[in-house]
């Protein structure tokens, strides 16, 4: 990465103020498991397993993620190590604010939708809540990973190959043995 590139911000990157990101992750967390404990109390037999099979996927692919974002990206010039860390946090945690906010509007629209009784129905609903949510969220993340100098290209690609591809296949693999 070259922080000088001309998609490089004309303003330094300042990271979120503390009680600012410990909302974002208390948001992470509550939200996530909101959304899997609603699902399992939906389809109790299938999804409370399946649930938190997804959740040690999505919580592994997204420690993955941070070590390969600060594995790959360089400093900008006026950034120091520390707060190289919290802007690729920052960067992260604002993404999965959005992507949460998608996710309530599909439990909202679960809900909604209980009588109609098709585990099929409501296993589409959450599959299209979680590939828009995860679409919205890579525009946030290439975003703002923009602003901290990355190009476009190398955005989307951090996006596909070092969150979605290591979420698929830990996922994967934990359906494959049985899970957890």
């Amino acid at each position: 990465m070259n922080p000088a590139a001309s998609d490089a911000p004309e303003y330094p990157i300042r990271p979120l103020a503390p009680i600012k990101r410990g909302a974002l992750i208390a948001l992470a967390f509550a939200g996530s498991t909101m959304y899997a404990l609603f699902y399992g109390w939906l389809f109790p037999a299938v999804l409370y397993h399946r649930a938190a099979v997804v959740g040690i996927a999505a919580g592994s692919s997204w420690l993955i993620f941070g070590c390969v974002l600060l594995g790959v990206s360089g400093r900008l010039p006026s950034e120091s190590p520390g707060s190289r860390v919290l802007n690729w946090m920052d960067a992260s945690l604002i993404a999965i604010a959005w992507g949460m906010g998608v996710k309530m509007m599909g439990l909202m629209l679960n809900v909604y939708l209980l009588a109609v009784d098709s585990v099929l129905f409501h296993a589409a609903v959450q599959i299209m809540t979680l590939l828009a949510a995860d679409v919205l969220m890579g525009i946030v993340f290439v975003h703002r990973a923009r602003e901290l100098g990355v190009s476009l290209g190398r955005g989307i690609t951090l996006w596909l190959m070092a969150l979605n591809l290591p979420f698929a296949l830990i996922l994967t693999f934990l359906l494959m043995i049985g899970g957890v």
